[in-house]
């Protein structure tokens, strides 16, 4: 009986109260309230981390093509004369295959959601395809109100891309999918990434498809960058890659400048030549600097 009465005793003193119990939930609420945002931080860390290491695969990618092609930098076909926009994004994919047979270098970890910003979607696979081209999106893509200016998912009517599916050189694609008259675009292979489409004109070296020893200044020139121009991706800003390889995130008003009455040189966008906005940079210098967007007026630097 004593040592019954001496457990009972035991378990008494043992059992938390009503008011005990309260307190350690409290106390467990306010650490995940604390550590929540930091677990989410470091997440999209590491999601950036791994869309800069695939944006670095990519460069190298190039560096090994631009060995195999005479120093030419990969071409993407428009579909407008004279090689005009929309333009093939996807292209790039077909044109480093040989290098590294991963589609997955070319899905950025945080291409899914919505910016909250922009209230835009983040990935290509939610916007329309150029309407001018491409009636429909890929089976399986959504179709929201937002369209881009280029093709992000294959297009079954580029040629060299069916001779890829038939020839098996891309095995996850079924060569039936091209027998399907209802489908223009294929969505198994898409990039998320942006490839520089400036082509070569009578004032500026191009990128797409040209020399690289044109281009006077390679290490500030973007090549590849997070898809979707006006919408950040991370941290409110975009990782780019640039001629040399290096990647680099920079915040999104530093790329782009869309401000009302913008004065040249006010614009946030421009590079230490003052070409403007990114995929300009590195193209001009001295007194003929490239304006690829337009939207400003005035000098471009104080005299």
């Amino acid at each position: 009986m004593q040592g019954m009465a001496k457990m009972q005793s035991v378990r008494k003193q043992t059992a938390f109260t009503l008011v005990e119990l309260l307190v350690v939930i409290s106390i467990i609420a306010l650490l995940i309230a604390i550590l929540l945002p930091s677990l989410k931080r470091a997440r999209e860390q590491a999601k950036e981390t791994a869309c800069k290491s695939q944006l670095h695969q990519q460069g190298l990618n190039i560096q090994y093509y631009l060995e195999d092609n005479r120093q030419h930098l990969p071409f993407m076909k428009g579909l407008n004369a004279p090689n005009r926009a929309p333009y093939l994004q996807y292209q790039i994919i077909l044109r480093l295959w040989p290098y590294v047979k991963d589609v997955e270098i070319y899905h950025c970890p945080s291409a899914k959601g919505t910016d909250p910003e922009t209230n835009r979607p983040l990935s290509v696979r939610d916007y329309k395809p150029p309407s001018s081209v491409v009636t429909n999106p890929p089976p399986g893509w959504a179709s929201t109100n937002f369209s881009l200016g280029s093709v992000y998912g294959a297009y079954k009517n580029d040629r060299e891309f069916a001779n890829m599916v038939k020839r098996r050189e891309l095995s996850f694609i079924d060569p039936e999918v091209l027998r399907d008259t209802s489908v223009q675009t294929i969505g198994e292979l898409y990039t998320e990434y942006w490839y520089n489409d400036w082509s070569e004109g009578s004032r500026y070296p191009g990128i797409n498809g040209s020399p690289i020893n044109k281009i006077p200044y390679p290490e500030s020139t973007v090549l590849v960058a997070d898809a979707i121009h006006e919408v950040p991706r991370h941290r409110g800003g975009k990782n780019c890659m640039f001629l040399d390889a290096h990647v680099s995130w920079y915040p999104q008003n530093r790329l782009l400048d869309n401000r009302p009455n913008l004065q040249c040189r006010d614009a946030q966008d421009r590079d230490q030549f003052g070409n403007r906005p990114y995929w300009s940079w590195g193209l001009g210098s001295g007194g003929d600097v490239a304006d690829g967007l337009g939207n400003c007026s005035g000098p471009i630097h104080d005299h």
